[in-house]
């Protein structure tokens, strides 16, 4: 990973990008996508936003505006 880099010009991306296929090519599907949920999920999992009400959100359902559907649909 690139996290020592102070500036995006400090790496070729074709060259990066290469590097990780590299290292994956050798691996079965479930594999990567096993760690690749292990290393995404526990991060995001700790996240938790409350946005609070709003009278709109009084005079109707949630699940009938698009984000509502989102939320719901999450749970």
């Amino acid at each position: 990973m690139g996290s020592s880099y102070r500036s995006y010009k400090d790496a070729d991306p074709a060259e990066v990008a290469g590097r990780h296929l590299e290292k994956a090519s050798g691996r079965p599907y479930e594999v990567l996508r096993r760690r690749h949920l292990r290393d995404y999920q526990e991060p995001s999992g700790r996240v938790e936003i409350d946005l609070g009400t709003s009278e709109a959100s009084h005079s109707r359902p949630a699940s009938a505006s698009p984000a509502g559907r989102t939320v719901c649909s999450a749970r």
